[in-house]
């Protein structure tokens, strides 16, 4: 019995010495404090020993943002010696608290430890030109020209907003003209912005539930200030999809999609019409309805609106094209299926072409 009380002893000393404890950091995390964003890069040094027998090869340090670059040396680490990783972190353009991670691996691909930096970004004063990036006339600017809203729900308004600044001592006329309108787009401007007046363009989206509209919603406008029609577009997108909200978990639908891309090829132009199968099931409790098919290439998709597969069930999707309709060389573009699966009710399948001569 006492020499199985040893055995089982001499096992848990040996635990420790794991991957980690041979290469050892006493400060494995660094504070930095308040960083003023002006004064640019700050810089630490982690020193570690090789606590092992054998040396240890350090082949990366990998770090969870490309704003935290660290260097060190590739050469072997000899037993009890010391290994530093100088580690730079850049604040521009991050204010705020910030917390990032390095992960330190070994030439067999082992994790011999993780290094922590963190700190809080004291922002600077931007200018001007830095705020309103994009110049709509020679004194009117704006902090962007498209607003991406991702999804919006039916029946739910959705808000947005646009910044613009005048630089002028004079007073600017603002018309904005519909270009491509989606008839579910309010927008609320300005049309008359004072001498060194700034403020915000205000979009709403509201599709109606009593008159649904699914998929790509999109409105362009010109943009006219004092009577002169700028070189610049004012762009608003969205994908319209069942509200969630409505949708009660016992009777939820959930899309499953074997694939996300398609492959045709090599074709030759005389080729016959070629077809590819992808299959989408339905895990969920519900029926899966399809709101909309959207194509963004020369091919077809079998798969409509409005058609449904019930909970367990599943189809095959036809996806086909002529090859004499192809250009030559290598394409690629998409098709887009909108569901009412709240989860995830949007999925872009990538179509490639490859088309010899």
């Amino acid at each position: 019995m006492r020499t199985f009380f040893i055995a089982i002893l001499l096992i848990f000393c040996a635990l420790p010495i794991s991957a980690q404890d041979k290469l050892f950091f006493e400060h494995s995390i660094h504070n930095f404090g308040e960083i003023k964003e002006e004064n640019g890069d700050v810089s630490h040094i982690f020193t570690g020993i090789n606590r092992s027998s054998k040396p240890i090869l350090v082949v990366e340090v990998t770090a969870t943002c490309g704003c935290t670059v660290p260097k060190f040396t590739k050469k072997p680490i000899l037993p009890g010696a010391n290994f530093e990783i100088n580690v730079t972190f850049s604040p521009i353009n991050r204010p705020g608290t910030f917390q990032k991670r390095l992960y330190v691996i070994s030439s067999d691909s082992k994790k011999l430890a993780t290094l922590t930096i963190k700190g809080v970004v004291i922002p600077r004063t931007k200018t001007t030109e830095e705020l309103y990036p994009f110049t709509i006339s020679d004194h009117l600017r704006f902090n962007r020209i498209t607003s991406s809203f991702s999804y919006i729900f039916i029946g739910r308004t959705s808000q947005s907003a646009i910044g613009y600044t005048n630089t002028s001592s004079k007073a600017i006329q603002l018309k904005l003209v519909p270009k491509l309108s989606s008839g579910y787009l309010e927008i609320e401007y300005p049309h008359t912005i004072p001498a060194g007046g700034s403020g915000e363009i205000n979009i709403r989206y509201l599709v109606p539930e009593s008159k649904p509209h699914y998929g790509t919603t999109q409105d362009v406008f010109n943009l006219e200030v004092d009577g002169q029609k700028s070189n610049t577009l004012l762009v608003t997108h969205a994908i319209s999809v069942d509200n969630p909200n409505n949708i009660e978990d016992n009777s939820a639908s959930k899309a499953q999609i074997a694939k996300n891309f398609i492959k045709f090829g090599p074709l030759k132009d005389n080729d016959p019409t070629k077809e590819q199968t992808l299959n989408i099931s339905n895990t969920g409790r519900g029926a899966l309805t399809i709101r909309a098919v959207e194509i963004e290439g020369n091919f077809k998709v079998s798969l409509k609106a409005a058609e449904t597969i019930a909970a367990g069930d599943s189809r095959d999707i036809i996806i086909s094209l002529e090859p004499k309709m192809q250009d030559y060389g290598t394409t690629s573009s998409f098709f887009t299926i909108i569901t009412n699966d709240p989860a995830r009710p949007m999925r872009k399948i990538r179509v490639v072409v490859t088309k010899e001569d």
